[in-house]
């Protein structure tokens, strides 16, 4: 029962909502039947935690007419009881925002009730000026303004007409605005990260390449978002920095998944130039480590879990700017926030890279070839590592058994996004040609081998390992 899809959901009410709820549950207008509510009665005071809950005991206590215990039953007043408190949560967020008041205005000025409408238009805007940088704010404001049109109209008031007339098509050009922008950069995205898609662009590609950056200086979310945008379309440093510098402007005018969206974009960037071997300017990686914790501490404030590219990415970067001992202490601290099913693999994994890196190479492969299975991009890396630690400890055996079946797997797999496709095929046949150079020094190969290193993409702490044992083959 502690696990059914209604515990699960009342485990997260604050007091305010549980009291709310059972109002509403007990409000004949919403609930006409009478079991959730003598089951929520009994559910009550096993809040927050809902520990020790038997299903026997709590079907006696709440229903003390039925004269024998029914499973069924009970999961059926269960379901009928979430049921109302999702439409519980629907309406307490319905009746907080601008559009329950919007519509409320609608149905007022159609009951010709036009004090109370003006009454009302006046308290949406209160309540749009009061939290002006939500996601839909440029959606709100186009309703807003169209309302006012409308009720200006019907009170023949024409030059409060024209003025809210100017401020609708104002709100119209920055709603159309941020969909353009953002929709543009989604689909750029999806080809370059995910897989191929035939989007049709050229609509966009031109409307965009007309605005400049004064179009939106005044928009604090439409200036993030053009040069979101303009990363991806002329992907530099300082297009980096634009973005970066708007963003740390301009962070308090903004909504969170704003903040967090653009800092990804900014992430990735910094990901995509480590791994075609770019130099970076001075600073930067710890500016991608300050990214990494702040997107994190927004995970936190959403109660999301971590995300593992970003947990990863920390650990790496944490060992490299502050030590494997605090590297250890931030997985053990931090690994149960993340997701069930990634939890156990990953910090698994995450504690290979750091023996790794203290070059404890068998303890590296003890923990490498003990991870099962758990998420299938993480296959790669694990294997990847796993043949860097045979070839530390020059295991030519193991070294070529894993490879080949490296190679045969990646082949197995053609749904494989193409950029992480090539960068793994890439690692697999540098590494493959650095352990035949090993063996047996060739000029030539070697020589072969360096453009590869320089001119094929590869993740940052692998190209900086084969670097170095590249660097380490070469004659005195």
């Amino acid at each position: 029962m502690n696990t059914s899809k209604l515990i699960l959901l009342l485990q997260t009410f604050s007091k305010d909502e549980m009291k709310a709820f059972a109002d509403y549950v007990q409000s004949p207008y919403f609930n006409k039947r009478e079991a959730p509510v003598l089951l929520l009665n009994v559910l009550i005071p096993y809040y927050p935690d809902f520990a020790k809950l038997k299903p026997e005991k709590v079907f006696k206590k709440a229903f003390p007419d039925k004269p024998t215990y029914s499973e069924a039953y009970l999961r059926n007043v269960l379901s009928d009881l979430y049921a109302l408190a999702e439409d519980f949560l629907g309406i307490e967020a319905t009746r907080k925002s601008p559009l329950f008041i919007a519509n409320l205005v609608y149905r007022l000025m159609e009951k010709g009730q036009y004090k109370m409408a003006e009454a009302n238009l006046e308290r949406m805007e209160a309540l749009l000026k009061t939290n002006p940088y939500t996601v839909d704010i440029y959606s709100m404001l186009c309703y807003y303004y169209k309302l006012k049109m409308i009720f200006h109209s019907l009170q023949y008031q024409r030059l409060l007409l024209s003025k809210a007339c100017q401020e609708y098509a104002t709100a119209l050009r920055n709603q159309c605005l941020s969909d353009v922008l953002e929709s543009y950069s989604t689909m750029i995205s999806l080809q370059l990260i995910h897989y191929h898609y035939d989007f049709n662009t050229d609509f966009l590609k031109r409307f965009t390449g007309m605005l400049q950056p004064d179009d939106v200086k005044n928009e604090p979310q439409l200036t993030v978002l053009y040069y979101t945008l303009q990363l991806k379309i002329q992907p530099d440093w300082q297009t980096w920095h634009n973005l970066h510098d708007c963003l740390q402007q301009n962070k308090e005018k903004l909504e969170g998944s704003i903040i967090f969206n653009s800092n990804a974009e900014l992430i990735d960037f910094i990901t995509q130039q480590n791994k075609i071997g770019n130099k970076q300017p001075p600073g930067i990686r710890e500016r991608h480590f300050a990214l990494l914790e702040e997107n994190i501490a927004l995970l936190e404030k959403g109660k999301q879990p971590y995300m593992f590219n970003y947990f990863e990415a920390i650990v790496t970067i944490g060992i490299a700017l502050k030590g494997s001992n605090w590297a250890k202490q931030y997985i053990y601290l931090n690994s149960p926030k993340l997701s069930d099913n990634l939890r156990e693999g990953l910090t698994a994994y995450c504690l290979a890279k750091l023996y790794f890196y203290e070059k404890d190479y068998t303890e590296t492969i003890a923990i490498l070839n003990a991870i099962s299975p758990f998420y299938h991009h993480y296959y790669f890396p694990v294997k990847g590592l796993l043949l860097c630690a045979y070839y530390e400890i020059d295991n030519y055996d193991a070294f070529m058994n894993t490879i080949n079946s490296f190679k045969k797997t990646l082949t197995n797999h053609p749904e494989l996004a193409q950029n992480s496709r090539i960068a793994f095929s890439n690692m697999a046949n540098i590494m493959l040609k650095l352990y035949h150079l090993r063996i047996q020094y060739n000029p030539k190969t070697a020589n072969q081998l360096e453009q590869m290193i320089k001119n094929q993409e590869l993740s940052l702490d692998v190209r900086k390992w084969i670097e170095s044992k590249f660097n380490d083959l070469k004659p005195n």
